[in-house]
């Protein structure tokens, strides 16, 4: 009897410890499709519409999130066995169909509703599931680790497949996973035959949906979406009655579009140079010095280069970052970048890293405003139009050397803000004396403006000469007095951030807090009794991790210049020391978390001159370094939620729901806020309010 108890024992702890690494699995590989799809849902959104989809699927990923646990409070007893299986097929179902939809062809109001609906029915799904298995392991810290190293893999699929294809090739290893997660917890073959059998399907009408009739060529990488149209594309936009030469336009996601010159013999060359060169872009090669040498950021489909060609300079230094687009023009107009040095890469490290002085440097309305594949507020044009960046350009010139600078009408004060700090930076005594502003159609809603920046100050003949090519020319010589605007910053890059945006900023914080509390309150089940230092705990550390993701992620593509390589070095350091320090929270006590809070405050004063000393590194030491700038961060930010999560799972029995969802709540409202604060105040004050947010998450910790 004693001999068949043993063995029944056994096989019972033998049953209960393969359940326990499913659950285990199944958090890894949940994990990896909810980060996976978040990545893909914000790339492909920014691609397909216009870029405040891809922030809002960032607050639907984390109302998800809230909703899930809401919800899963909702319920009078924990999700029975029934329940999750229903929900891991829902998974799988959404996440089948998501590659047939992303390229479906269907009005565009619809595709946008039908993206954002399925994006937070997956997030949702995922996020209840996850919430499930934390709630029924033994050590939430091993639990929520191996959640977050499968995030991480996640991540690092997403990456590959856009850079690899496109979001469908993404979405398919996706549902493989998801299929995966099924069996796991079914344990039977023939169902996952037939789900792959299906994901096969799916994945076969995604690759083969037909093309547009006027798309000639596409590419997908990890920060844009570029397609070449039959049409088109703006050539000559900044002069009077020109004629647009044959050309093909070349969209750069959902609306910015840039011209490839097609047909450029030696004769249709010299014609199409001299429209480009009468317009308002290039007024500035009028004064540069000979010999001419030339440096262009942000070639495009290389309008810039032709009309550069007619001034006969000695070299011309054309940079673009995107690798797609220099693809296209090499394709469509191989002729475009004959006799010029080319270099794929970030415009203001590139310029750091030349030896060369140059007559003039050009950025021609260099403004993608293509979002990064972390969905963030990071644009990575940014950093191009800051106080240090256009010291280091000035500091690239030649004595005499001219920094042409043409943006749009609307953003004329930005534009004098930064030109005039950097000059004072410099020792400029009248910055207003080194600075031309030609203006045509002033008054217009399309009116361009060419700023035009020296180290010296323009001289009477000089300016005088201007007046006279603007007359010529239709243009405006205009006068300004000193710019109102606040500079944009290494600290604070937003130059294109106005008092617009905080009041959109701020009332998406008001109607997310008043439609999620409003959520809470009337989903509240009956018996539920309100912990408030729970609530804060979860709230405050919520709201800190998003805030120090979101400024470290800016901080080192300042660093990195590559934004893709950047993001994924950021995303995959804080998710897998984060994952380390919830795997070692049983072995370390929780009273060594509160190093974070010294950390954090030193990590604030110490990144400006860190990351500046650091800028001429070769790319592997500046990987290295933002790993370990980012190690000892995460580590101790990755102790907080498994400690709390633990805590009230033994003494506040049936409360994780809310817990889950307060923390949820705070990271929805983290992005914006942290936004608003870095714009005005700079991303140090965003650091030291998430110390002071962990501060108190640790005090309220220690009496849970």
């Amino acid at each position: 009897m004693s001999i068949v108890a043993s063995v029944g024992s056994l096989k019972t702890y033998f049953n209960k410890m393969k359940k326990e690494t499913a659950g285990y699995q199944i958090l890894f590989l949940t994990g990896s499709c909810v980060l996976g799809y978040e990545i893909l849902l914000t790339r492909a959104a920014s691609a397909f519409f216009q870029y405040h989809f891809a922030f809002l699927v960032l607050s639907i990923a984390m109302f998800s999130l809230f909703a899930s646990g809401v919800f899963y409070q909702r319920l009078k007893k924990p999700i029975s066995e029934r329940r999750i299986r229903q929900s891991l097929w829902a998974f799988f179902g959404l996440l089948l169909l998501s590659p047939v939809l992303f390229y479906a062809a269907m009005p565009v109001l619809l595709l946008q509703a039908g993206l954002l609906l399925f994006g937070f029915a997956v997030l949702f799904w995922g996020s209840l599931i996850t919430l499930h298995y934390l709630r029924q392991a033994d050590e939430t810290g091993r639990a929520y680790a191996f959640n977050l190293f499968g995030s991480a893999l996640g991540a690092a699929l997403a990456t590959v497949s856009l850079i690899l294809a496109s979001p469908a090739l993404g979405l398919i290893v996706l549902g493989a996973l998801s299929a995966v997660i099924i069996f796991l917890q079914f344990r039977r073959l023939g169902p996952l035959v037939g789900m792959m059998a299906l994901l096969a399907m799916s994945a076969g009408l995604a690759v083969y949906l037909p093309r547009a009739p006027d798309v000639l060529w596409e590419r997908w990488n990890s920060f844009s979406y570029v397609k070449v149209i039959n049409a088109l594309g703006p050539v000559v936009w900044g002069s009077h009655n020109h004629p647009q030469p044959p050309s093909l336009d070349l969209l750069i996601d959902s609306s910015a579009d840039t011209a490839i010159l097609t047909g450029l013999g030696t004769q249709s060359r010299n014609d199409v140079a001299k429209d480009i060169a009468e317009d308002i872009t290039h007024v500035g090669y009028t004064f540069a010095p000979q010999p001419l040498d030339v440096a262009i950021v942000g070639t495009g489909g290389g309008r810039d280069v032709v009309g550069a060609q007619y001034f006969h300079p000695r070299q011309i230094l054309a940079v673009e970052i995107n690798p797609s687009i220099v693809e296209a023009v090499r394709r469509f107009s191989p002729d475009t970048y004959a006799g010029v040095h080319l270099v794929v890469g970030e415009g203001r490290a590139t310029l750091e890293k030349s030896a060369d002085r140059f007559s003039i440097i050009q950025f021609g309305l260099v403004d993608t405003w293509a979002a990064i594949s972390s969905g963030t507020f990071a644009l990575s044009e940014n950093y191009l139009y800051t106080r240090e960046a256009f010291v280091g350009y000035l500091g690239k010139l030649k004595p005499e050397g001219i920094l042409s600078l043409t943006r749009w009408g609307a953003e004329t004060d930005h534009l004098l803000s930064v030109s005039w700090a950097a000059l004072a930076t410099i020792g400029a005594d009248s910055p207003r004396s080194h600075i031309l502003l030609f203006e045509k159609d002033a008054g217009s809603p399309d009116s361009l403006i060419t700023v035009l920046i020296k180290r010296t100050p323009w001289s009477a003949t000089e300016q005088q000469r201007a007046q006279e090519l603007a007359t010529a020319s239709g243009y405006q010589l205009r006068s300004y007095g000193r710019p109102s605007s606040r500079p944009a910053l290494d600290d604070s890059p937003f130059f294109f951030y106005n008092s617009k945006g905080s009041k959109v900023i701020l009332l998406s914080i008001s109607v997310l807090t008043l439609a999620s509390m409003a959520l809470f309150f009337v989903s509240k089940p009956k018996n539920f009794v309100w912990h408030l230092p729970s609530l804060v705990f979860f709230g405050a550390i919520g709201m800190a991790y998003m805030l120090v993701e979101n400024v470290l992620l800016q901080k080192f593509i300042l660093l990195i210049r590559d934004p893709t390589l950047a993001i994924s070095t950021v995303f995959l350091s804080f998710l897998l020391f984060s994952g380390l320090g919830s795997l070692c929270t049983k072995r370390i006590r929780f009273v060594y978390s509160a190093l974070l809070v010294p950390l954090l405050v030193l990590f604030s004063v110490v990144s400006g001159p860190l990351i500046a000393g650091a800028l001429t590194l070769n790319w592997p030491a500046k990987l290295l370094l933002t790993a370990s700038c980012i190690a000892p961060v995460a580590f101790l930010m990755g102790l907080f939620f498994p400690n709390g999560f633990e805590r009230i799972k033994s003494s506040r029995d049936g409360s994780e729901g809310m817990a889950w969802a307060v923390n949820g709540l705070f990271s929805v409202i983290a992005p914006p806020f942290a936004l608003l604060l870095a714009a005005t105040n700079g991303f140090g004050i965003v650091l030291v309010v998430a110390a002071g947010l962990y501060s108190i998450a640790y005090w309220v910790g220690s009496r849970l």
